[in-house]
């Protein structure tokens, strides 16, 4: 079996979630959507999840063929990103699963993360 990543054709490609993600967020749900001590600050996680949406499309838009490599080369850019955010995946975790029990939040979180898209886009600054 062959598997490949279409190209984006716009935003929205971009907010689907990876598979890795919602296992994490799953495993780190508490299931009442608890706030966690060492939640991410909204304006923080904004800007991380700005990033991961960059890093998807960019892992789309090379056409890999495998999905192995493209986990990989993901992988490597999801490392930057918590090197960059100085986080660990743990925490990114929890605090996703927590703004993800809580739609309003999100929604919210959202509208700063689609605002931070369109401000790189116009700098054309959408590298890591």
């Amino acid at each position: 079996m062959r598997f490949s990543l279409s190209k984006p054709s716009g935003f929205l490609p971009m907010m689907r979630s990876s598979p890795l993600l919602l296992l994490l967020s799953l495993w780190a749900c508490d299931g009442n959507g608890n706030r966690p001590d060492d939640l991410i600050p909204a304006e923080k996680m904004a800007d991380i999840l700005t990033d991961i949406h960059i890093a998807e499309a960019r892992i789309s838009s090379l056409g890999l063929h495998s999905l192995d490599s493209s986990l990989r080369a993901y992988d490597s850019l999801q490392l930057d990103i918590w090197r960059h955010n100085k986080i660990d995946s743990s925490r990114y975790a929890k605090s996703y699963a927590y703004y993800t029990s809580n739609p309003a939040i999100l929604a919210d979180l959202y509208v700063q993360v689609d605002s931070n898209l369109a401000k790189r886009e116009r700098k054309k600054n959408i590298k890591l």
